[in-house]
């Protein structure tokens, strides 16, 4: 009488372990792609000058164009920015890093484009990705380029 009883709190026991296992909660550590860019890196930013050319990125709430080049000499953009629409991006806070990817506008070839952005107080600078028509991202440039300061 003594083991059978024994043995039936040793399985209650069990079973009530193994039930609360089984509700415990599981963190997910996918990210979140928000709708948008990050309010962190909006605005226009510029390259410093070299000799008469400067690189413009213009980022609004919905696009980021980037690339476009300005002559200071003869005061006229020399090239149509690079269009990223249906923005989205995610970011982990407390990080200097933004990821956001797009629809590209010039791309022949290319469903869309992934940029990681890193930013460090009032300068950032881009590394850019590309989708090919086989759904793989490849790198368009082999680091990161240059810094651009807000203006």
């Amino acid at each position: 009488m003594y083991h059978h009883r024994n043995l039936l709190v040793m399985l209650a026991s069990f079973a009530i372990l193994f039930a609360g296992l089984g509700s415990m909660a599981t963190t997910a550590h996918a990210a979140t792609w928000h709708k948008g860019t990050p309010t962190a890196i909006r605005g226009t930013w510029r390259t410093k000058t070299s000799k008469s050319l400067r690189t413009y990125i213009h980022v609004t709430s919905t696009k980021y164009n980037c690339d476009q080049m300005y002559d200071t000499k003869e005061h006229a953009y020399i090239t149509d920015p690079y269009r990223v629409t249906n923005v989205y991006y995610h970011h982990k806070s407390g990080s200097q890093y933004y990821y956001i990817k797009g629809a590209h506008n010039t791309e022949p070839g290319t469903k869309q484009v992934y940029y990681v952005i890193h930013k460090v107080g009032n300068k950032l600078r881009e590394h850019e990705y590309g989708q090919s028509v086989k759904g793989h991202y490849t790198k368009f440039n082999a680091k990161y380029g240059a810094w651009f300061y807000k203006i």
